[in-house]
């Protein structure tokens, strides 16, 4: 949850940097890296403020971790095998 999350933040930083593009906008071409608009960035907060909860509840810090570290791992392994 943490690395998909974390994509809506990271896609409103790239967005801002290829809307210059001609024939790219927020509706057109990028939607995906729009997030949830103007929200994301509140989002993104309370999304860390129930992880946050959640972890102090079943005290389950390595395990989070652990998902996020094979998220990424996940991801990038994809990627290598388009190449």
């Amino acid at each position: 949850m943490y690395v998909i999350e974390g994509s809506t933040l990271g896609g409103r930083y790239i967005l801002k940097n290829i809307t210059t593009i001609a024939g790219l906008d927020k509706g057109q071409g990028v939607s995906y890296f729009n997030g949830y608009g103007e929200k994301t960035g509140n989002y993104w907060k309370s999304f860390l403020i129930f992880l946050e909860e959640y972890e102090q509840s079943y005290n389950c810090g390595n395990t989070i971790i652990e998902g996020a570290i094979y998220a990424f791992d996940s991801i990038h392994k994809h990627f290598e095998g388009i190449k």
